[in-house]
């Protein structure tokens, strides 16, 4: 009878046990990635692909993804971000200098990608790295990319046209300033002649 007893208690607490675990799902991987330009006046333009996969449930509006930041060696802090494409929207806040939160706008958002335009300051070139995460996710998902450094020689990267690849600089002129000041002269602040 006490054996009895004793398995029917085990059953009781394992059965207890499965109500009570939530069950989790994978909601940002394959696919979720992150890619940086130069580090040019102490910032550099990122983006951020959230890829939600197709699971159960999906993710819901209210039900913030957390994305936090890991500077590496490179300093970075979030300045600014938006919103960019993909999943019928979502609202994008900067919570603190190493946090974002991503709300989808729809209810739920599944089997699609929610693109993040990501403006970091930073101080020095190398690799960054980002944490996705929500409540009902498991594991967190890492993300990383290269912070590439800004122009550095004048003659490579910034004449014969190359000052038009950098994307921030109004003309080759600018461009040499920026390096010949050690980026004391922000790009598209020089204006020729000005005292």
């Amino acid at each position: 009878m006490r054996r009895i007893r004793y398995i029917t208690l085990l059953a009781a607490i394992a059965s207890l046990a499965l109500v009570v675990v939530p069950a989790y799902a994978d909601h940002f991987e394959p696919g979720s990635s992150k890619s940086c330009g130069p580090l040019i006046a102490g910032q550099v333009d990122c983006t951020l692909t959230i890829t939600i996969s197709d699971d159960l449930f999906g993710v819901f509006e209210g039900d913030d993804i957390i994305v936090t930041l890991g500077a590496g060696t490179t300093g970075a802090t979030f300045a600014d971000a938006d919103f960019a494409s993909g999943c019928g929207g979502a609202v994008v806040s900067v919570d603190s200098a190493t946090q974002l939160s991503v709300d989808p706008t729809v209810s739920p958002v599944n089997n699609c990608v929610l693109v993040v335009d990501e403006v970091l300051d930073a101080t020095a070139a190398g690799e960054v790295c980002q944490t996705i995460d929500n409540f009902d996710n498991a594991p967190p998902v890492t993300v990383c990319a290269d912070i590439l450094a800004g122009p550095e020689d004048a003659e490579a990267d910034c004449k014969k046209g190359a000052w038009e690849d950098w994307g921030v600089f109004k003309n080759q002129g600018d461009c040499v300033s920026y390096i010949a000041t050690q980026g004391k002269n922000e790009p598209g602040q020089n204006v020729p002649g000005a005292p």
